[in-house]
């Protein structure tokens, strides 16, 4: 499993070593729910699957 994102101010997509998460248990479940559909979806649409953005996926909810 490989996580990306940036740093603070930059543009430049990196790859994470390492991610923390601090949440509520509330916010735990909804990623938990995002990455449920995320992996159905690589399940029915495996080839032409990208990448989806968490934070995109919060806001059609």
């Amino acid at each position: 499993m490989t996580f990306f994102g940036y740093e603070q101010g930059k543009s430049k997509l990196v790859e994470l070593q390492e991610v923390s998460v601090q949440a509520s248990p509330e916010a735990l479940l909804l990623l938990a729910s995002f990455l449920t559909e995320v992996a159905q979806s690589m399940k029915i649409n495996a080839a032409p699957f990208g990448h989806e953005h968490y934070k995109d996926w919060c806001s059609s909810k």
